[in-house]
């Protein structure tokens, strides 16, 4: 990955990790369509894809910028992926439902994405490791450029694979 500094644990089945998984936890994972390779090629990084875990009504969803737009997928529909935990969140459960909550219904933000290697790109629009940062109050402020997945992934001690 890079995600240098941290370790990944073992592979962990999903039923057997889902009780510990806690609302602000990290989701990452490797897409393989044209832009999650572009991202994996220019991020030199395994991981082109974050979220944030939720917990709503006794089910765990993934809160994720998508093509479709920010919105809650049961984490059950994701495989191969990884769960983490980043030293730098600054938001209580309830300020990460909040900020969860306020961007649903978001707009993709694909100029944004794409223009990410070069340019700080800021606009109402979201890709997902833009959205999953402001949910979590995670700050970049020495980054002349866009917030990448690996960026986050290098905020966090430990990934735990999940099969």
């Amino acid at each position: 990955m890079d995600c240098s500094g941290q370790t990944t644990k073992h592979i962990m089945k999903y039923q057997k990790l889902r009780p510990d998984i806690l609302t602000g936890d990290l989701f990452f994972t490797a897409t393989n369509g044209l832009f999650g390779k572009v991202t994996r090629l220019v991020t030199q990084s395994k991981v082109s894809h974050v979220g944030v875990f939720v917990w709503i009504e006794g089910r765990l969803f993934v809160a994720e910028a998508t093509f479709y737009g920010f919105q809650l997928t049961l984490a059950s529909k994701h495989t191969n992926y990884y769960v983490g935990k980043s030293a730098l969140t600054k938001s209580t459960e309830e300020q990460t439902k909040e900020g969860i909550f306020s961007l649903l219904g978001t707009r993709y933000d694909f100029l944004g994405m794409l223009l990410s290697p070069f340019y700080n790109t800021r606009s109402k629009q979201q890709f997902c490791s833009e959205s999953t940062a402001k949910i979590l109050g995670i700050e970049f402020p020495a980054l002349n450029r866009g917030i990448f997945p690996s960026d986050i992934a290098n905020t966090c001690s430990y990934l735990i694979g999940v099969k």
